[in-house]
């Protein structure tokens, strides 16, 4: 099993098994949102914090380092991207 630690969002991946599979824990919604709680029109940025949650799990799965720098820096961009179009 290998696990992949990005603690600036709070996100822990593991990766096991012969086939790739994974999981992966994250706090990119409190890290998006802090200590509000999502109101009934943040479905869009909630969709779109889903999706990032499952590319990292599918690069993790994939054999890449997620928890590399120049990685964590285009998670980064991405995060800052969603929240200046939302």
């Amino acid at each position: 099993m290998k696990t992949y630690l990005i603690p600036e969002f709070g996100i822990t991946v593991q990766v096991y098994g012969p086939a790739m599979a994974g999981t992966i824990e994250s706090g990119l919604k409190e890290h998006m949102f802090g200590k509000d709680e999502p109101g009934p029109n943040d479905f869009e940025i909630l969709g779109a914090i889903d999706a990032i949650e499952s590319l990292v799990l599918a690069h993790a799965c994939a054999g890449i380092d997620v928890a590399s720098p120049a990685y964590v820096e285009g998670l980064r961009s991405s995060l800052e991207a969603i929240a200046n179009h939302f």
